[in-house]
């Protein structure tokens, strides 16, 4: 005979937490939920300067919480920051490459389908930073971390960045009858 068991089942089952930066569409925080994630959104929770992106990483730290977000860091200083932070004193950021004008459910899908994939690198590496889009996952570990740090830290302005190859440009004939000139 099976046991019949008599406590409470929770479903769906409970997943990882997080904390959803400000700019990620507040949507994502119902569906993350809808399918399991314990999820608070960083603009309403007291304590929480959404407008510092190394004190939400701070803040999830403390509460073991995975920071989930659009940005790319793009400002060279915050990213120097944000590295920095990870690199010195650890946490882990799942940024949703797409930006924050791709449909919620779109970013949900970056999450579940690579769940496996960023779970597996922070099982790993335990502290660092993976890139979500829908071709691949880029996963940065605290050394590599470290290495964009001193190449930030010794070429500030992006100075020794590989050049960009010109591109030759090449015109061809004008197509007959399309233009009409006027000589004088």
């Amino acid at each position: 005979m099976n046991a019949v068991s008599t406590g409470q089942r929770r479903f769906p089952p409970s997943l990882e937490r997080l904390i959803l930066d400000a700019d990620v569409n507040a949507l994502l925080v119902l569906y993350l939920q809808a399918v399991g994630f314990d999820v608070v959104f960083a603009p309403k929770m007291p304590g929480v300067d959404i407008h510092d992106d190394t004190a939400i990483v701070k803040w999830a730290r403390q509460h073991r919480r995975y920071y989930v977000c659009h940005d790319k860091f793009g400002d060279k200083q915050t990213r120097l920051k944000i590295y920095f932070e990870v690199f010195e004193n650890g946490g882990q950021i799942i940024q949703i490459n797409g930006g924050p004008q791709q449909h919620p459910t779109t970013a949900l899908g970056k999450i579940l389908v690579n769940r496996d994939k960023w779970l597996g690198f922070f099982g790993e590496h335990e502290d660092g930073i993976v890139r979500l889009s829908t071709q691949d996952v880029l996963c940065y570990p605290p050394d590599k971390l470290h290495k964009e740090i001193q190449r930030l830290v010794v070429d500030p302005i992006g100075a020794l960045q590989r050049p960009r190859k010109a591109r030759k440009r090449q015109f061809g004939p004008a197509p007959v009858g399309q233009y009409h000139l006027e000589l004088p």
